[in-house]
């Protein structure tokens, strides 16, 4: 019997992606995606961290702006065709983003909203792959822009959080470990 259940474990099965929750309706999908998708996942928390680093004031600011760019770019995508970001080119977004956290000067405002309107464009292009329509479209958007703003305030807070409680360069070691992370993605091949 052992015999046979490791010969079962070991038959390729097919594999399909985005159904780590299976199927959960378009609003819960659209939330859940930065969490099931990696790329996603990983550009949404580089944009974090880097807000990390920055003072509240500058948060105050770049945060809404990033979630309005991503809400627009759902917005849009629902009348255009947009092209669907690769998996190297987010990661090479996210390498740039993680590494421009760990510069320990304070970057001006006017590259944080421009950072934060082209990370919003890039992290929004991924749910548009969809081929919803009507009211599941609505849904799903909504779903996914609550899930880009929820789980970007997550990583933010933790990393926040880290900086005042456990060491105050914690941001920065996370930082450079998503850069990390972000290199081996992008050179991978996917």
């Amino acid at each position: 019997m052992k015999r046979l259940s490791l010969i079962l474990i070991g038959l390729p099965a097919p594999a399909s992606a985005h159904s780590a929750f299976g199927d959960l309706g378009p609003f819960y999908q659209g939330l859940l995606h930065p969490v099931a998708d990696p790329a996603q996942g990983l550009l949404v928390a580089a944009g974090a961290i880097a807000l990390a680093r920055q003072p509240i004031s500058v948060v105050r600011k770049a945060y809404p702006t990033f979630v309005l760019a991503a809400f627009l770019t759902l917005l849009i995508g629902t009348w255009l065709v947009m092209p669907q970001p690769g998996v190297a080119l987010i990661a090479l977004s996210s390498l740039v983003i993680s590494l421009g956290a760990l510069i320990p000067l304070r970057t001006p405002v006017m590259i944080v909203y421009g950072v934060a309107i082209a990370q919003g464009v890039l992290t929004a292009l991924p749910l548009l792959g969809s081929e919803r329509a009507g009211r599941d479209l609505g849904l799903m958007l909504f779903g996914g822009t609550l899930g880009i703003a929820i789980f970007t305030l997550v990583v933010w807070s933790a990393a926040e959080w880290a900086d005042r409680r456990i060491f105050h360069v914690a941001s920065a070691v996370l930082a450079a470990w998503i850069a990390a992370i972000s290199l081996m993605t992008a050179i991978l091949p996917s």
